[in-house]
C-alpha cells in the first residue's frame, strides 16, 4: 500500500462532504471510457468535496506516475497492488482482477482515523473490500451491469469461466447493500429498479465534449496516409469487449471492406492498440494501429466512417458519443447502440452481422451523398447529448442526496455482501 497526501487544499471553499472513493485504477490519464468519466467528475467536483481516493490496481508502477495529477483534486491518494492469484476458484474475473487482502484493513483503519461522510464505489466487484464494521453508507456506481456482460460473452464464445449467474448473485447482493446506486444508462437504472423496487438509483450519463479538432494530434497521426478514404475505430484494448471488437474488425470485417474499396485505410487508436500488444505483426499496409494519441479529436474529425463492431458489452459507449460529437458517419453493431437516446440511434447505420457491417461501411465510402446525410444527422443528434457540465451536476446532486440521507441516519442497505467462493 502506498498513500500520498496533497500538499495543498484542493477545496478552497467550504467542504460539502468527505468522500472515500474506491476504484480499480488511476482515473488519470483517461485512456478508457471509465477513466474518462471518473477523471471528469473528480476534477470538476474537487472544489466542493474532500475526496480520498483508493485504487486497487494491477498497474501499480504505472499508476504511481499519475499521482501528481490526482493530488491536484484529491486530499489523499492510496494505491494498493491487486493480487489476482489470491482469488479462489470460481471467482468472477472482475473480482479476481482486484483481489487483495490489504484493502479491507486499510479502509477500516482509514475510516477510524478520518471523519468521512460516505463511500463512493466504482463497480460491484469492489464491494467485497468494504468491511461490515466500516460504518459508512455506500454509493455504488455501475458503469455496466456486469452479469449481463458476462452472459453475453459466454453466449458469444462459449467461455468456460465462472458462470454468469454467480456474477448476477454477487452483483445483486451489492445493490442491496448500497444505500444508493448510480448507472450510466436508463436501461441499467431500470434493471436495478426492476430487481430492487426500493432502490434509490441515479442516472449518471457521461459527457462527450472533452476534445476539439484543433487538439494536438501527435506524430503518429501526422504520419498516416492522407490519400484515400479513412475508416476509424477507437477502443481500449485492455478491456475485453474492445479488444474482441478490434480482432473482429481486423479478421472478418476489414478484409471485405478493403476488397471492395482497396484505396481505403483503417486507423485504430487507443490504449493497447499497437501491433506488439495485439499480437499482430503482419498487418496489411492499409491497416494502421496507432496506440494512444494525445487527443482523439483530430482523428475522429478526419474519419470518413467511424465503425463500432462491438459484439458484447454494457453501458453506453463513449466512442459512439465522441463520434456523434465529431459529426461522423457511423456504422455500429447493435451492442454499440446500447444506452443511446433515439435521435442518436437514428443517426447511425446498424449492422447485425459481419456482412451487414461491411456492406454499410462500403456503402458510405462509395456514396458521398449518403455519407454527408449521415454526418448531418450526427451533428443534429449531438445537440441532445449530455455535456460534462450536465453530467457533473447529476453526480453532485446524487452525492448531495447521499449526504442528506446519511445525516438523517439512513445509512446502508438491508444486508451485507455475500461470501465469495471459498478457496
Amino acid at each position: 500500500m502506498i498513500r500520498m497526501t496533497s500538499a495543498q487544499r484542493s477545496t478552497p471553499g467550504p467542504v460539502t462532504a468527505r468522500v472515500l472513493y474506491l476504484t480499480n485504477q488511476s482515473p488519470f490519464p483517461p485512456h478508457s471510457g471509465g477513466q474518462l468519466r471518473e477523471w471528469q467528475f473528480l476534477s470538476r467536483l474537487s472544489h466542493a468535496y474532500a475526496v480520498h481516493l483508493v485504487a486497487v490496481t494491477s498497474h501499480l508502477q504505472r499508476d504511481l506516475g499519475c499521482a501528481g495529477e490526482l493530488l491536484k483534486h484529491c486530499r489523499t491518494v492510496t494505491f494498493i497492488q491487486a493480487v489476482p492469484g489470491a482469488a479462489a476458484p470460481g471467482t468472477p474475473e472482475r473480482l479476481r482482477a482486484v483481489m487483495s487482502a490489504e484493502v479491507a484493513p486499510c479502509l477500516a483503519q482509514f475510516a477510524r482515523r478520518n471523519q468521512l461522510d460516505f463511500v463512493h464505489v466504482e463497480g460491484y466487484f469492489l464491494m467485497h473490500h468494504l468491511p461490515a464494521e466500516l460504518g459508512l453508507p455506500i454509493f455504488l456506481v455501475e458503469e455496466n451491469i456486469e452479469y449481463q456482460l458476462d452472459r453475453a460473452r459466454q453466449e458469444l464464445d462459449g467461455d468456460t469461466g465462472t458462470d454468469w449467474t454467480v456474477t448476477r448473485s454477487l452483483e445483486r447482493q451489492a445493490w442491496r447493500r448500497a444505500a444508493r446506486c448510480g448507472a450510466v444508462t436508463l436501461e441499467d437504472v431500470a434493471a436495478i429498479r426492476s430487481y430492487l423496487q426500493s432502490a434509490a438509483v441515479h442516472w449518471l450519463p457521461p459527457g462527450c465534449d472533452h476534445f476539439s479538432p484543433d487538439d494536438p494530434a501527435g506524430a503518429i497521426l501526422a504520419g498516416l496516409p492522407t490519400s484515400g478514404p479513412r475508416v476509424v475505430y477507437t477502443g481500449n484494448a485492455s478491456w475485453g469487449p474492445s479488444r474482441d471488437a478490434t480482432w473482429y474488425l481486423l479478421d472478418e470485417i476489414w478484409p471485405k471492406v478493403h476488397a471492395a474499396v482497396p484505396e481505403a485505410h483503417l486507423v485504430i487508436a487507443g490504449s493497447g492498440q499497437r501491433p506488439a500488444e495485439l499480437g499482430r505483426a503482419n498487418l496489411d499496409r492499409s491497416v494502421h494501429l496507432c496506440g494512444v494519441l494525445p487527443s482523439l479529436g483530430p482523428l475522429l474529425h478526419s474519419a470518413d466512417v467511424f465503425v463500432c463492431p462491438l459484439r458484447f458489452g454494457g453501458g453506453i459507449k463513449s466512442k459512439i458519443l465522441e463520434s456523434l460529437r465529431a459529426g461522423r458517419a457511423i456504422v455500429s453493431s447493435p451492442v454499440g447502440l446500447q444506452g443511446l437516446p433515439p435521435p442518436a440511434r437514428d443517426s447511425v447505420l446498424e449492422g447485425g452481422t459481419t456482412a451487414e457491417l461491411a456492406d454499410r461501411i462500403i456503402a458510405l465510402l462509395l456514396d458521398r451523398g449518403l455519407r454527408e446525410e449521415l454526418q448531418a444527422k450526427a451533428r443534429a443528434a449531438a445537440r441532445f447529448l449530455t455535456t460534462w457540465d450536465d453530467a457533473t451536476r447529476r453526480l453532485d446532486a446524487a452525492w448531495s442526496a447521499m449526504l442528506t440521507s446519511a445525516r438523517a441516519g439512513q445509512g446502508g442497505g438491508p444486508e451485507a455482501l455475500g461470501r465469495l467462493p471459498s478457496a
